[in-house]
């Protein structure tokens, strides 16, 4: 009997696709029990034709779309394909456990939750600050404990659970959401709105990020997520505004406030000119400030594009 459909978004995951499928093979879970769906969104650096060489005890199945449309529509397109009622979700930059499919399978099987996030440590070139500080105790879902309700801001699909009926449900995820950030987010506000639903954090499904990605990447990225995401997702669900603070800078009064205090360009370049150099206790709150700033300065270039 099929237990899990395990769905695989890839493009252009090359350096790392390869670990993600050695570690899917040495599943304690038998192979006969679960699929695994890839779906390529016209990858040009050689995954494509990894994926194409793959040959699995489990059954594998290779979507190949044509060109990147966004890691919504390559998750709709497993979600799709999936045979199983429970879907597990793992990005191609992991590496997980050998008793990670069982474990995030078995807690749905016995009722005990809807969907679960699992654990997620970072393993990099450099240990550096910014990695220490992704990987803390208290940050994400690991702050929620097995039995508090797991919240739509924190259920992400890099690596996690869910039953396959709640997806289909409210129609997957939303493709008009193709750039980096807030796809998964939108999808969990309209499961929560669809009716009652039990996500948890899962310490126990196990798994390691691959990738160097550093603060000032995140942070390009996270400005890009304020400028052309969020102001998407406040549209379609007003009452996010509350959560992105958005309403604070719609209004010209205190925008002209904050840009003179806790957004002011002068304390952000500080920010990230001396984090580098203060002991964790102090550092952890400094990047966490940088981080937030850049979704704020991209929602602010938002509003300055809106108003001219």
């Amino acid at each position: 009997m099929l237990r899990a459909s395990i769905i695989l978004p890839a493009y252009n995951n090359i350096s790392t696709i390869e670990r993600l499928c050695e570690s899917l093979r040495k599943q304690s879970m038998s192979s006969s029990e679960f699929e695994i769906i890839a779906v390529d969104g016209g990858s040009t650096d050689g995954t494509l034709q990894f994926l194409e060489s793959l040959n699995f005890e489990s059954s594998f199945t290779l979507i190949k779309q044509e060109k990147n449309l966004g890691i919504g529509s390559a998750r709709n397109c497993g979600i799709i394909a999936a045979k199983s009622e429970i879907l597990l979700f793992i990005d191609c930059d992991m590496e997980v456990e050998e008793d990670w499919v069982e474990n995030h399978t078995v807690p749905i099987e016995e009722g005990r939750w809807d969907g679960a996030v699992g654990n997620v440590r970072h393993e990099t070139k450099e240990r550096t600050k910014f990695v220490r500080y992704l990987d803390r105790a208290g940050r994400g879902a690991k702050g929620y404990m097995k039995e508090k309700q797991l919240g739509h801001s924190h259920f992400q699909y890099w690596n996690c659970s869910i039953r396959k009926e709640l997806l289909t449900q409210v129609g997957g995820f939303d493709e008009k959401i193709n750039q980096w950030g807030g796809e998964e987010l939108e999808l969990m506000v309209r499961v929560e709105n669809h009716g009652k639903v039990n996500l948890r954090y899962n310490p126990d499904a196990k798994s390691i990020h691959h990738q160097d990605r550093t603060l000032e990447k995140t942070c390009d990225l996270l400005e890009n997520f304020g400028a052309k995401v969020v102001p998407y997702l406040v549209e379609k669900h007003p009452f996010l505004e509350n959560e992105f603070k958005t309403r604070y800078l719609d209004n010209p009064l205190s925008r002209k406030v904050l840009m003179i205090s806790l957004l002011n360009p002068i304390f952000f370049r500080m920010a990230k000119t001396v984090y580098k150099f203060m002991p964790g206790a102090l550092a952890f709150p400094a990047i966490k400030y940088i981080l937030g700033y850049s979704v704020f300065r991209g929602y602010i270039s938002h509003l300055n594009l809106r108003m001219k």
